[in-house]
């Protein structure tokens, strides 16, 4: 586990740093019991788990928890809410700016090459 602190050799240090671990540990595994979303970020972040390992969670994302009801909501041309942006919280840019950090990916129903929605004049 990444960053489990600095070293002290006193015998108090070695007993709290020995319970800060187990903490550090518990709130570890309780983050990797979670949602994929979570998951593989906690992974690459948290644990030296191997990069392929993370990419396959990562790609859990599209197809299990949040990730999949997020893409679940999305329109057969690659909006939500109906619009690429409007003033309230609900169109395809609020929707992607809050997505990045879970790792969802857009469907490429409909979408350009990126994934995205296609532009109505292009």
């Amino acid at each position: 586990m990444k960053g489990a602190g600095a070293q002290n050799t006193s015998p108090t240090a070695c007993v709290v740093s020995e319970h800060r671990r187990r903490k550090i540990r518990a709130v570890v595994d309780w983050l990797l019991d979670s949602d994929p979303s979570i998951r593989w970020q906690v992974m690459r972040d948290l644990t030296d788990a191997p990069a392929d390992e993370v990419a396959a969670e990562r790609a859990r994302v599209a197809t299990e928890g949040a990730g999949a009801r997020l893409l679940a909501l999305q329109a057969a041309d690659g909006r939500w809410g109906g619009t690429a942006w409007n003033r309230g919280w609900n169109s395809t840019m609020h929707v992607a700016v809050a997505a990045a950090p879970s790792g969802s990916r857009s469907r490429e129903r409909g979408g350009t090459a990126r994934g995205g929605p296609r532009s109505a004049t292009a």
